[in-house]
Parts: C-alpha cells; sequence; structure tokens
C-alpha cells in the first residue's frame, strides 16, 4: 500500500477542487496539503502529486518557490505533476528536472468575477493584445467551468500506473 501526498498550489480555489477529487480515486492513503500552510515536503510518503493553476505557461510562483526550496528532496522521491489551466496544452516540461513519473495538464475554471484587480487587468490586457472583440471579451469574462471527474479520474487512474510500474 503506498502513501501519497497531494500538495497543491491554488489562487481561486480550482486547482484545490481538482486535488480533491483526484485523491477521491486514487485506491491509497492520500493526504492533501495546500503549499501556502507548508515550508518543507511533508515526510513518510512514497508518492508526491504536486499541482497548481497555471499561470503565465508555469505553476503558481507559490509553488515554483516550494520547488525551488525543496528541490534536492523532491529529486529524491517518486513525484507526478499536475497543472490545472483552461488550455491543456503540455506546459510542464520545464520542471522535467524534478524526473517526474508521471505529468499531465488538467481542465480548470476561470470565473472573471472572483478575480483580483491585478489578474482581472492582466486577462484585459491580455485580451487587447490578442484584439479580441467586445463580443468575444465578453464571453470570456463568463463564467467557464471545465473542471471534470472523468479527467481526474483519468488522470489518478495514470499515476496509479505509473507508481506500479
Amino acid at each position: 500500500m503506498f502513501k501519497i501526498a497531494i500538495l497543491y498550489a491554488s489562487r481561486y480555489g480550482a486547482t484545490k477542487q481538482v486535488s480533491e477529487m483526484i485523491a477521491s480515486h486514487l485506491e491509497f492513503d492520500v493526504d492533501l496539503f495546500n503549499v501556502k500552510k507548508i515550508a518543507t515536503l511533508p515526510e513518510g510518503y512514497d508518492v508526491i502529486l504536486l499541482g497548481s493553476g497555471i499561470y503565465a505557461n508555469k505553476f503558481l510562483p507559490l509553488m515554483d518557490d516550494f520547488i525551488n526550496n525543496n528541490r534536492s528532496e523532491l529529486i529524491a522521491v517518486k513525484v507526478c505533476l499536475f497543472g490545472v489551466a483552461m488550455r491543456i496544452a503540455m506546459m510542464l516540461d520545464r520542471y522535467d528536472y524534478l524526473e517526474p513519473i508521471h505529468k499531465e495538464m488538467l481542465h480548470g475554471r476561470m470565473d472573471f468575477s472572483i478575480l483580483n484587480e491585478k489578474d482581472r487587468a492582466g486577462l484585459e490586457r491580455f485580451y487587447t493584445a490578442r484584439n479580441f472583440s467586445e463580443e468575444k471579451k465578453m464571453e470570456r469574462r463568463m463564467l467557464r467551468d471545465m473542471i471534470s471527474d472523468a479527467e481526474c479520474k483519468s488522470f489518478a487512474e495514470n499515476v496509479v500506473n505509473a507508481i506500479v510500474d
């Protein structure tokens, strides 16, 4: 029986939700940790899953800092990575130095109404730079929730397969 820790960084809650869904599908003893509340890698786990919302094509700074501060410990254990974003193009190659046994992008949620001013302004600049029409901007400002339990279950199955191989 393997013991798994899921460590996540979530700015608005989507990655936390995805982490909980993944945990519910894993067949092992699983604990969840918000990296905002821990500084060091929890001990006693056979596998560490690292998940974060994706902003500007990379993990949140909080997760990047956690990885950098615990790099040698992470390299010494089995690691799986998941990113949560609206687009699921692979954006995790920058973390290949951790030699993950599995990595995958999962769909997330975009709720423009709960964004802080900085994130809202950043998206508006992005929309303008992409020459989005007002109609397309309005579409993008609407709630888009693509979180999928089936996708989380598939990821959990892929993790289990990577662990037992």
